[in-house]
């Protein structure tokens, strides 16, 4: 995810299916020209696995604990490219179409006003009483990353989500300096 942009806003269906909320299997073939792909696919039972694994003592691992319980799937898609130009605006227009029916509102929306193309996208399912799926697209010159998260989710708390089951961290308040990463 892009450095140091704060992000004003949000992330987060069917247990009937598969939970995943939007099909990420049309990013396949941007795995094999990435030097470096990350795919991440929890499901509600993994992430119940995987939450048995912090402890109710450390105060920031019970509140993950508590936060996952309502999730039913966390779902990462990340591709580094050597150079830039390896994949296209139709790979992120993809992404953009699932995110664009009347279900889905676009909560949050960041382009770099260079000609480098980079953006930033924040999209949100609810009922209009809870969250039901965040996705964020994140599209940067060697970078490209998608993240759907799908479950009931209170939204003040997905800062606490950040660097944890492949989210990235991302501040979803008015306090800009809990987001921002150190440059590498």
């Amino acid at each position: 995810m892009r450095k140091g942009v704060c992000l004003g806003a949000v992330v987060l269906l069917a247990p009937i299916l598969v939970a995943q909320d939007i099909s990420l299997e049309g990013l396949a073939a941007l795995g094999l020209k990435a030097k470096e792909t990350v795919e991440v696919n929890l499901d509600s039972n993994m992430l119940q696995l995987a939450s048995r694994f912090l402890s109710d003592r450390d105060p920031d691992q019970a509140k993950t604990r508590e936060l996952v319980s309502g999730l039913k799937g966390i779902y990462v898609r990340s591709y580094t490219f050597d150079k830039p130009g390896q994949y296209t605006g139709d790979d992120v227009n993809k992404i953009r179409s699932l995110v664009s029916g009347s279900e889905w509102q676009k909560i949050v929306d960041v382009k770099s006003t260079k000609n480098d193309g980079e953006s930033t996208g924040i999209y949100l399912r609810s009922d209009g009483k809870q969250i039901k799926s965040v996705v964020i697209l994140s599209a940067e010159a060697k970078e490209f990353t998608v993240v759907n998260i799908v479950g009931n989710i209170d939204p003040a708390r997905l800062n606490e989500l950040g660097g944890k089951f492949g989210v990235p961290q991302v501040n979803f308040s008015n306090d800009r300096s809990r987001s921002q990463k150190k440059d590498d």
